[in-house]
């Protein structure tokens, strides 16, 4: 495997991460309070 395929490889796991963990949010704060408190908890997840 190249370094530069492997180094993809890694950012592109990162970014998958990222997205689930805040697709998980919203389907938490959906059950919780709505869409507005979802977006609340991903802003507060991402430090905005």
């Amino acid at each position: 495997m190249k370094k530069g395929s492997f180094e993809w490889s890694t950012v592109a796991k990162l970014i998958l991460t990222l997205i689930i963990i805040i697709v998980i949010l919203l389907v938490i704060g959906l059950f919780k309070g709505g869409m507005d408190k979802a977006i609340e908890n991903i802003a507060n997840f991402l430090g905005a």
